[in-house]
């Protein structure tokens, strides 16, 4: 009965052998398009990390202006929460986001009552709409002050 179990063994170490000599038989090939892809991967990946970093900088300076706590703009849905609160005057607005077609409409509405908030025109809060990493930075960094809008 062991040598039938030895038997087994001594097979599948031999086919295992058999395995990992094949492996190292073959040849791994770099191409210069994976090096080219991979590269334009990291490339990518900075950008989208430096991009996210401005984004966040930007609107931990807002709230701060605002009165809000800064570590509010990296808490996913807080944040909105705080934005609809500054903008808005009511923080609960945030829940009409869930809304499909309404929360379109009440993003271009936030953004130029933000733009309001903080001094600036309707189309400051138009251009917010679109580049939203962008005139974060310049309402946190630059010289605008606060006043909070009316409750609507």
């Amino acid at each position: 009965m062991t040598y039938a179990v030895d038997k087994d063994i001594l097979y599948l170490t031999k086919q295992i052998g058999r395995v990992f000599i094949n492996m190292e038989a073959v040849d791994v090939q770099v191409s210069i398009g994976g090096i080219l892809s991979f590269i334009f991967t990291v490339v990518c990946f900075c950008i989208v990390i430096a991009s996210a970093i401005f984004i966040i900088a930007g609107m931990w300076k807002m709230f701060e202006k605002a009165g809000e706590p800064g570590w509010a703009s990296i808490i996913p849905f807080m944040n909105m929460y705080k934005l609809c609160k500054i903008s808005l005057g009511n923080g609960l607005f945030f829940l009409l986001f869930f809304v499909p077609i309404i929360n379109f409409i009440l993003f271009f509405i936030m953004c130029i009552k933000l733009a309001g908030a903080f001094g600036k025109g309707i189309l400051f809060g138009i251009a917010t709409a679109f580049f939203p990493g962008i005139f974060y930075a310049i309402l946190g960094f630059g010289s605008s002050e606060y006043h909070r809008p009316k409750p609507i």
